[in-house]
């Protein structure tokens, strides 16, 4: 697994320098335009989650799957793989992403508390890893032309389930509704950050169940 590490950690070296330093620059950009730092932090982790998936796109191109399999690699320990590399360079993007928030919060002398921009930035990684936990088994299903169909089609059914979460709201009695905002409140950022990070594991160790029953099923 860990030449497997190392593989994808060299393709982001050779893949993704210049998109990171592309949303590094748009974080400094976003930051002199007095932007939240939560928007650049939002941004940066989960473009880079995105990355994850096209990893696996790398592996398609030219049967490199079946080079992989010719070396001393399981498709259990390609699988862990992809799920370790995935906390790494969400957690990793998070944590600097956030670094870069919090110096232009601290430059802008916003009002916002700083408790507040590090309590809602914990939010952002569990949102992250609850769409790669998705994205990973569906793109190891659907390869070839397909697969570049995954990523479009998830963002359009994000997309649809707040509309119809919208539409839901708005049919809710004003009193219930407003009993539900006063529940969320009570909760508070860290409550919520907790939740989100409780959902995000659960939803690891599913995704990671439907990849391996996928990459035992898969042919090359």
């Amino acid at each position: 697994m860990k030449g497997l590490l190392i593989k994808d950690i060299k393709l982001l070296k050779n893949q993704g320098k210049t998109l990171i330093i592309t949303l590094f620059v748009l974080g400094i950009v976003w930051g002199a335009m007095n932007a939240n730092p939560l928007t650049i932090v939002s941004y940066v982790t989960v473009i880079l989650a995105i990355f994850t998936v096209s990893t696996i796109s790398y592996d398609e191109y030219e049967n490199c799957y079946l080079f992989l399999f010719t070396l001393p690699v399981t498709r259990k320990q390609y699988t862990v793989e992809k799920y370790v590399f995935t906390l790494l360079l969400v957690v990793g993007a998070w944590l600097i992403s956030m670094a870069v928030g919090i110096v232009i919060w601290a430059v802008q002398g916003m009002e916002t508390s700083l408790s507040e921009v590090v309590l809602g930035g914990c939010l952002i990684a569990p949102i992250a890893l609850l769409f790669d936990s998705v994205l990973i088994p569906v793109r190891l299903k659907f390869d070839g032309e397909r697969g570049k169909l995954v990523i479009p089609i998830v963002a359009g059914g994000v997309a649809l389930l707040v509309v119809c979460i919208y539409q839901i709201l708005e049919k809710i009695p004003g009193n219930v509704l407003g009993d539900l905002v006063a529940a969320a409140n009570r909760l508070g950022v860290g409550e919520l950050g907790a939740i989100f990070g409780v959902a995000a594991v659960v939803a690891l160790i599913i995704s990671f169940l439907c990849s391996m029953h996928v990459m035992e099923k898969k042919e090359f």
